[in-house]
């Protein structure tokens, strides 16, 4: 049982975190380019370096997960398992993304408010 259960983990993971990131990536772009005034190769550098960090950190959870499974005995533990896992993967990330969205608006205020003076 705990080879499906390892399949279905892993095909929902890959699934959200590609689809995620590259939702991410492409409109990222957009919060980002406003920082860079004039910098178009840097913003993009930094938008692709985050993208990179994020799959790094969702491959990172993904491995942390599978370390801490026990023996699945049940079809109903491995229902229990299949979206618990990528419940608190997703949970995790979305918390990250809340931080960066934040981190990158006040990096905006910032920036915009001493252009201003």
């Amino acid at each position: 049982m705990n080879i499906i259960a390892y399949t279905i983990y892993l095909t929902i993971s890959c699934f959200i975190t590609v689809r995620v990131g590259k939702a991410c990536y492409s409109n990222g772009w957009h919060f980002i380019k406003p920082l860079f005034l004039g910098h178009d190769e840097l913003a993009r550098a930094v938008n692709k370096l985050l993208l990179t960090g994020f799959y790094l950190v969702n491959l990172g959870i993904v491995a942390w997960n599978l370390h801490g499974w026990k023996g699945i005995d049940s079809p109903v533990e491995l229902f229990e398992v299949a979206v618990f896992y990528p419940g608190c993967s997703m949970l995790i990330l979305a918390c990250m993304h809340a931080f960066n969205m934040l981190a990158i608006y006040f990096a905006h205020k910032i920036f915009f408010q001493k252009k201003s003076l």
